[in-house]
């Protein structure tokens, strides 16, 4: 446990720009890599757990640091606008928590006003509002006998590029102004550094620069990585020395991380650096080191978000019973299962970054969401702008002029003048002449500028790692089922509720706690079956598996034991052969079930032949759920077979009736069970209480998806 727990956020740190990741694609490409020394934080890294797929929740400080001090994500911490949004009242933060159980808490930013603003200073008994390096060491000499939460906030690599707001030296920011000078003479113009010194204008002096050179990446890049390795050899080396003096990293989790990233902020081929902008990986990947020595030096490829920092944060401290402070549930969670190698990282991490009107950005009307994104190991599902607005009755109950600005901001997701945009005019003067708001929304919908503007888009970021080439998931069936799933969980997300059950939409909800301990027997044959599924899972591939859900308790065991292998996750999906002909209440444990243990649940009514599925999705084999002793697989058939042209995987082949009763009492796994269209618990398995999935919210919300979905299809948004 812990002393002291220290984190250490550099704003604008890029993923690659530190030498434990292994991905130098960008720094090769822009010949950048030469100007690359991190040596300081490369020291610490050695001695610490390095994970390289690190997911930022936005492109902005502010709710970057708010996601990571609460575990939430934005729309449910509720910092989402750069300036105007406001923490959540009911949203604990980790110095809140660390305060209460005896941590002195301290917050050091150079630009505390981003703390400030949206109530990120709450729980800190001492805080730092500016670049002020010897006031802070004073402070921590006097307090290091208590156990101490600090949080070091530092600007450095963030732009102006090599320019530092705390000057360890006289003259440490010369190689700043000299840069200035030079850029500016080659566009022609002189510039007065002395009275930019003076006058304390540097950043206005910059950002014309940047303006003039269009935010060219091959002119910034390289003062970009300039600047990172002056703050790793300069201010960085400095502070940590110091803290190393006053003996504060010794029994210390020290956590190292960035709120985001530089590099391509607009257009996949656009050559625009900066970061308040796309959600391209160069932004929202970030580099993540922990280090205490308790943890074993290693680097994890395992993607996690920093939402999960929270939770490992408060498990690291040695708190007790931490969780039982919160009203609510997190969206992240403790990576420390992931940094002892027994659970995969974050299955799903989720981003947003929204956009403001440039006259006045401090006003909550003249922001507009331009995407949110989940991001998987091996895709990114981007949806732009706010089209679930458009189905739902209120906006058409909007004045004019209002009911306009919600279209163009929720469908168009670009800055515009309604005195000088055309279609606007034209629009505008339709509903003033007698038109309906549908009419008009209609011609909207025909017009080139919404035919021209994306609404979805998926990258490949194994084939496509520099995201250059989205794909449109409206042109392949199989696309457009595969992004309805992520699109469902994006809209439940973005509901913004803190959940007060034991359900999350972009978490699976822990079922299955062992009520008693398995037997030898259980545990051998729960072994080989995980055996069998991964086995399965290398053979064939994960999209090329289908498991077919039934409303038998066979297959509650199976999708369990698939869930128990991949440490909560199910990776294939699952078809369910809709009769119509079911019993409500198996349609609603199948609803649960999906939404409780992440089900990505393909449901068919219009396919009336195994063969005819396992044509049109591509199926080589399939998963099923049959017993030792059922009828349809003998003993002495094996785990896998051929059945009518099709591979058969039986995991449960060597599970006798009383093999599988017994392991559904031992983990309490719920399954259902129906006489006379009634729920009917164990069958009368004596002294066990119905396991069934209750009922809750989050059913209806499946059905609002479900429903939701179809009208994006009206729309013309789905194929």
């Amino acid at each position: 446990m812990p002393k002291h727990i220290i984190l250490i956020s550099i704003d604008n740190l890029r993923y690659d720009c530190i030498g434990y990741q292994p991905d130098k694609r960008e720094l090769i490409k822009f010949d950048c890599l030469k100007y690359l020394n991190t040596s300081t934080l490369d020291r610490i890294a050695e001695k610490g757990v390095c994970f390289t797929r690190a997911i930022s929740t936005s492109t902005y400080t502010m709710a970057s640091h708010a996601s990571v001090l609460t575990g939430l994500y934005p729309p449910r911490h509720k910092v989402r606008l750069h300036g105007p949004s406001i923490l959540d009242d009911r949203a604990l933060t980790m110095p809140t928590l660390l305060k209460e159980f005896g941590f002195e808490t301290v917050l050091s930013s150079d630009n505390g006003i981003l703390f400030k603003s949206p109530g990120l200073m709450r729980g800190f008994n001492h805080v730092f509002k500016t670049a002020n390096d010897n006031g802070l060491f004073s402070l921590l000499e006097q307090i290091r006998d208590k156990r101490m939460f600090l949080l070091v906030h530092f600007m450095d690599v963030h732009c102006p590029f090599l320019h530092s707001d705390y000057e360890i030296h006289p003259g440490y920011n010369d190689d700043f102004y000299e840069h200035l000078r030079n850029l500016y003479e080659q566009t022609g113009e002189d510039i007065d550094i002395e009275s930019i010194k003076t006058e304390g204008k540097h950043y206005e002096a910059w950002n014309l620069l940047c303006e003039k050179y269009a935010f060219d990446m091959h002119t910034l890049f390289p003062l970009y990585v300039k600047g990172v390795s002056k703050f790793d050899q300069g201010r960085f080396r400095h502070f940590f020395q110091k803290m190393g003096e006053l003996h504060l990293t010794e029994d210390a989790l020290i956590v190292i991380f960035s709120d985001h990233g530089e590099g391509k902020s607009q257009e996949p081929s656009s050559p625009y650096f900066g970061h308040a902008g796309s959600l391209h990986d160069s932004v929202i990947r970030v580099p993540l080191i922990l280090r205490h020595p308790d943890l074993k030096p290693e680097t994890i490829d395992d993607q996690v978000s920093l939402v999960s920092l929270f939770p490992t944060v408060l498990e690291m401290a040695g708190i007790e019973k931490w969780q039982d402070n919160l009203p609510y549930y997190l969206d992240g969670k403790t990576l420390l299962p992931t940094i002892m190698g027994e659970e995969a990282g974050d299955r799903e991490a989720y981003s947003e970054v929204w956009m403001s009107y440039p006259d006045n950005p401090l006003s909550e009307e003249n922001w507009f969401l331009w995407q949110r994104g989940v991001r998987t190991e091996e895709k990114k599902y981007l949806v732009y702008g706010r089209p679930e607005d458009f189905l739902e009755g209120r906006v058409f109950n909007l004045e004019n002029e209002d009911f306009l600005k919600a279209v163009f901001r929720g469908l168009l997701y670009f800055p515009f003048d309604p005195q000088k945009n055309p279609l606007y005019k034209k629009l505008l003067n339709r509903l003033e002449n007698g038109s309906s708001k549908k009419e008009v929304f209609n011609l909207f919908l025909e017009s080139e500028w919404f035919k021209n503007r994306k609404q979805f888009s998926i990258f490949q970021l194994k084939e496509d790692p520099d995201e250059m080439y989205p794909l449109d998931p409206t042109t392949d069936p199989l696309l457009t089922v595969e992004f309805s799933y992520y699109y469902g969980r994006i809209i439940n997300l973005n509901k913004g509720e803190l959940l007060e059950s034991n359900h999350s939409p972009l978490a699976l909800s822990p079922m299955g706690e062992l009520k008693e301990q398995p037997t030898n027997n259980l545990r051998d044959k729960t072994e080989k079956s995980i055996e069998i599924i991964k086995d399965a899972l290398e053979r064939f591939g994960k999209w090329n598996i289908g498991v077919f859900f039934t409303r038998e308790k066979e297959t509650a065991a199976l999708l369990y034991l698939i869930k128990k292998t991949f440490h909560e996750i199910i990776p294939f999906r699952v078809f369910h052969l809709d009769t119509l002909n079911e019993a409500k209440e198996v349609y609603e444990f199948r609803d649960t079930l999906a939404q409780n243990w992440g089900l990505y649940l393909i449901i068919l009514k219009d396919e009336k032949t195994l063969k005819k599925v396992i044509q049109r999705y591509k199926i080589k084999a399939c998963m099923v759920a049959g017993k030792l002793d059922a009828q349809e697989v003998r003993e002495g058939e094996g785990s896998c077979d051929e059945w009518n042209g099709l591979i058969r995987i039986c995991p449960l082949s060597h599970f006798t009736e009383q093999d599988l009763w017994d392991y559904i009492r031992t983990y309490q796994i719920p399954y259902l069970s129906l006489d006379g269209n009634q729920f009917q618990g164990m069958r009368g398995e004596p002294g066990i209480n119905d396991t069934r999935p209750k009922s809750s919210k989050l059913d209806r919300e499946d059905e609002e998806k479900e429903e939701l979905m179809k009208r994006l299809k009206d729309l013309g948004y789905l194929a």
